[in-house]
């Protein structure tokens, strides 16, 4: 895991559980933002937009279950900033940039934030560490 690391669409989030399910693993699924004033290798830069929808984590029953299958665990907007929090945190064009090592809502389950844990969209730029 990359700390730091730009987050885009297709970044996992970790696992997560309640009593009754196991959450999997998900890329957040949301949608892309592409910053018109920020660039990379000559390239503007994209990453994950904050305040889109992360995609409805799928669950697998624990036995004994009372329900025979486990409703999915809602993704909720926007990110939480753990790693490049608001207080001291990297915005592009007045959005704070979703890295790894933040997370996604999945109220129900533990953990909560899910964190984002890979395919970092820049390996050369961190934002929010001491890397």
């Amino acid at each position: 895991m990359s700390l730091g690391n730009i987050a885009d669409s297709s970044t996992v989030d970790t696992e997560s559980a309640n009593v009754t399910a196991v959450y999997f693993k998900l890329a957040h699924g949301g949608f892309n933002k592409t910053y018109n004033t920020i660039y990379s290798g000559g390239g503007q830069i994209t990453g994950l937009d904050p305040t889109s929808k992360p995609a409805d984590a799928p669950g697998s029953p624990i036995a004994p279950n009372p329900v025979p299958i486990p409703l999915q665990l809602p993704g909720t907007p926007p990110i939480v900033g753990i790693v490049n929090s608001a207080a001291r945190g990297v915005y592009f064009e007045n959005t704070l940039v979703p890295v790894i090592g933040d997370g996604i809502l999945g109220a129900g389950a533990a953990p909560s934030p899910r964190l984002l844990t890979l395919s970092g969209k820049y390996p050369t730029i961190f934002i929010g560490t001491r890397t």
